[in-house]
C-alpha cells in the first residue's frame, strides 16, 4: 500500500496490466493496476493524453498538435484525444 501525493505526479504510463508513475522529485512507482481504472479515480488536473499516458496538466510546460511537454519530456497525443486535449489545455 502506498498513499501518494498527486501533486508530485508528473505523468502515468500504461504498461499492459501495470501502471508507472513519475514523480517530479525523479523516482518512479510500479503498480499492478490499470490505466482505466486510475482514470477514473483522479482529480481533473489529469488529462488522458494518449491510450498509455495521463499528464498532470499542472506540470505541462507546452504542447503541439501531436505531443505534450512536460520539462523535458516529450509525450505523444494520440489522434482520438487530440481535441480534447487541446480543448482543455487551452484553457
Amino acid at each position: 500500500t502506498h498513499q501518494i501525493n498527486d501533486d508530485n505526479i508528473i505523468y502515468i504510463e500504461s504498461l499492459k496490466d501495470f501502471i508507472q508513475l513519475y514523480f517530479s522529485d525523479g523516482k518512479k512507482l510500479l503498480i499492478k493496476y490499470k490505466i482505466s481504472q486510475v482514470e477514473k479515480e483522479l482529480s481533473s488536473r489529469f488529462l488522458r493524453v494518449h491510450k498509455s499516458f495521463i499528464v498532470n496538466r499542472n506540470k505541462v510546460t507546452a504542447f503541439s498538435a501531436t505531443e505534450v511537454e512536460t520539462g523535458s519530456i516529450k509525450i505523444p497525443i494520440g489522434y482520438s484525444y487530440k481535441d480534447e486535449v487541446a480543448e482543455r489545455l487551452r484553457k
